[in-house]
């Protein structure tokens, strides 16, 4: 998995298309700012868009969150956002992605330093309405990471 993450990195880089930054901001008007890239893994968390670009860009997030490559997993749900703006689960995956892991902590690092795993969290809560029952529990349960003021 090492070397589909340094690949996957590599490419991110050479193509222009890794975006550093944290938010759904996008680039340039029809700039992605991922690729799918082939050899990140099979697995599927069925969302519930109509676009099945953000399903798989979610996906590809999903995965990389859990190799522990935040920067691409972050840009994946930016460009999942691209095509499913408005849906929760992608904004739940970016607060999975930028919010607190076992290295960060083991690190000691901040758990959120620019408050951005907040936002994207808060906005997944907003949008809940329209999720299922699955995707509700997901998206309230990593809420509770964020909460400061229930602790």
């Amino acid at each position: 998995m090492r070397r589909h993450s340094d690949l996957l990195v590599g490419l991110l880089i050479a193509s222009g298309l890794f975006v550093g930054c944290t938010s759904s901001d996008s680039g340039p008007e029809g700039q992605a700012l991922a690729v799918l890239v082939e050899g990140t893994g099979v697995y599927s968390r069925p969302i519930s868009t109509d676009s099945e670009l953000a399903q798989q860009f979610f996906d590809q997030g999903l995965r990389l969150t859990w190799g522990y490559s935040f920067p691409e997993s972050i840009a994946s749900y930016q460009e999942a956002l691209r095509h499913d703006v408005d849906h929760p689960m992608i904004h739940w995956g970016l607060a999975l992605a930028i919010g607190p892991n076992p290295n960060s902590r083991y690190g000691r690092k901040a758990d959120d330093p620019q408050g951005e795993g907040q936002v994207a969290i808060s906005r997944a809560l907003e949008l809940m309405i329209g999720a299922g029952p699955k995707e509700r529990a997901l998206i309230e349960t990593l809420y509770v990471r964020y909460d400061r003021d229930s602790f």
